[in-house]
């Protein structure tokens, strides 16, 4: 955060914007992320077990290091859920969380079938008993 620019903002801005849209650019930002790891994830097929040679067509496609990326996170991919990184489980985790979120967002609202069932009933009258103390 400490290298991005601060812009100042206008007079209109200030009024349109809410909390909620800032809230929207960062799942924007991280649910770009997540899904850049699971699509390099899903190259696991790609490079036989337990190879340590970054395929020369991802470097000529993708550059040094972004192969070098590509590749340790495929090769992570090869690994047992016991062996590889918990970050993998929780970009997965992140990544459906926001889908989900963004899925229930746009659906309608949700109807409640509702029956009210109203029964009068009156208490019996039960003889009344003065108790002296």
């Amino acid at each position: 955060m400490a290298d991005e620019k601060i812009e100042k903002a206008k007079p209109a801005e200030i009024v349109t914007r809410t909390p909620e849209d800032g809230l929207r650019e960062i799942e924007d930002r991280v649910l770009a992320r997540t899904l850049g790891i699971v699509e390099d994830f899903l190259h696991f097929g790609d490079i036989p077990l337990g190879s340590q040679d970054v395929p020369a067509e991802w470097q000529d496609e993708l550059g040094p290091e972004r192969a070098e990326r590509r590749h340790r996170l495929a090769s992570w991919a090869q690994m047992g859920t016991k062996d590889a990184p918990v970050g993998l489980k929780y970009t997965k985790e992140i990544l459906v969380g926001i889908v989900k979120a963004r899925a229930t967002e746009k659906a309608e609202p949700k109807t409640l079938n509702l029956a009210i069932t109203k029964i009068d009933f009156c208490l019996p009258e039960f003889p009344k008993t003065r108790v002296e103390r």
